[in-house]
């Protein structure tokens, strides 16, 4: 019969050097600590010279994000539209702008089919005095393409003082080259695509993009200019009218891009982007880009009009439209197609 006893003691035997070197360690680490702060003595803080203060940790800018715009029935929201594209940001009084957008939403609850909601993009270049047109004419001079740049741009038929005078025809993707539109073939990239172009999906909510086609459209209309051509001074272009038809009786979304097809050899750097985009350039669009992209939501009770809520993003990805199959244009000789579609309903069949 084993005793107890010896086998305590056995075990206190093995544990013994274990217990004198842990004790070992915490006089080491008290005679340091003694020898840091001496007894009766506060650790000194360390204070810089008088004059000379620590620089702060830099902090990222807080991205500016636009405030809704909330109306009823109907409404328009404003937005700054610059070359190169920029994130949006608070209006100054002595920030230029290079076009005026005016984004206009209404509806109409009157069809017996559904109603019906109405959207149209305008925009506007400013042209109120002469250095208007000098800040216009500087911006899009693109004098580092000075050897070809002089035989496609166009001037006003009268003083020869604005460039690309007809701002329809800057934007348009349909019409005879250099003379119903400022844009054509591309030699040298072998493509069309100077042209702006309004894309529209409706959304799946949240933020899904449904699977039937976009309404899109490249076609331009001069404001209060009928017929006119490439030389006539027009500083005001409409997009044609989109219509759509909301799946849901009470709540639906859309999302608008305004986009230009050729952004040249510029590249957007977009690293106010965030998501699968961030730091990376959008150049989907037919190796142009996005200028200005929103949201649309829209909500109603029964036999109520719409209330629209409006907000303009900042892009982070790209479309995901084909442009180049759209506009489908193959050679100099060809026409490009562009075939808009402007309602998410069928051409009625005769």
């Amino acid at each position: 019969m084993k005793r107890i006893g010896n086998t305590e003691s056995t075990q206190d035997r093995r544990l013994a050097p274990l217990v004198a070197c842990f004790v070992a360690l915490l006089a080491l680490g008290g005679c340091k600590r003694s020898q840091q702060q001496p007894s009766g003595r506060s650790e000194t803080q360390y204070s810089p010279p008088a004059g000379v203060q620590p620089t702060p940790p830099k902090s990222k800018p807080i991205p500016f994000i636009p405030k809704p715009v909330r109306f009823s029935r109907a409404g328009i929201v404003k937005f700054d539209i610059n070359w190169p594209p920029r994130p949006p940001a608070p209006k100054k009084p002595s920030r230029r702008s290079l076009l005026i957008g005016q984004l206009g939403v209404c509806s109409d609850i009157s069809p017996r089919d559904g109603p019906e909601i109405f959207i149209t993009l305008t925009l506007t270049r400013p042209h109120a005095s002469g250095a208007d047109r000098e800040f216009w004419n500087a911006e899009t001079a693109f004098k580092q393409y000075k050897h070809w740049m002089p035989y496609v741009r166009g001037r006003d038929a009268e003083g020869r003082q604005w460039l690309w005078p007809n701002l329809a025809c800057l934007f348009k993707a349909r019409g005879t080259d250099r003379v119903e539109r400022y844009g054509g073939w591309d030699p040298g990239k072998k493509v069309d695509n100077d042209f702006g172009a309004v894309l529209i999906r409706k959304l799946d909510l949240p933020d899904t993009p449904e699977p039937a086609r976009p309404l899109v459209s490249a076609d331009w209309h001069s404001v209060d200019a009928d017929d006119a051509l490439g030389s006539d001074l027009v500083h005001s272009a409409r997009s044609d009218t989109f219509i759509l038809h909301p799946a849901k009786p009470h709540v639906g979304a859309a999302r608008l891009w305004f986009i230009y097809g050729d952004f040249m050899t510029w590249r957007p750097p977009w690293k106010y982007a965030s998501g699968p985009m961030k730091g990376k350039p959008l150049i989907e669009e037919h190796s142009g880009g996005i200028i200005a992209q929103f949201r649309i939501n829209w909500r109603r009770c029964p036999k109520r009009p719409f209330k629209f809520t409006i907000t303009q993003e900042t892009p982070n990805d790209d479309t995901g439209f084909n442009w180049k199959k759209w506009i489908n244009r193959k050679a100099k000789w060809d026409t490009p197609k562009a075939d808009p579609r402007i309602t998410d309903r069928p051409k009625p069949t005769r």
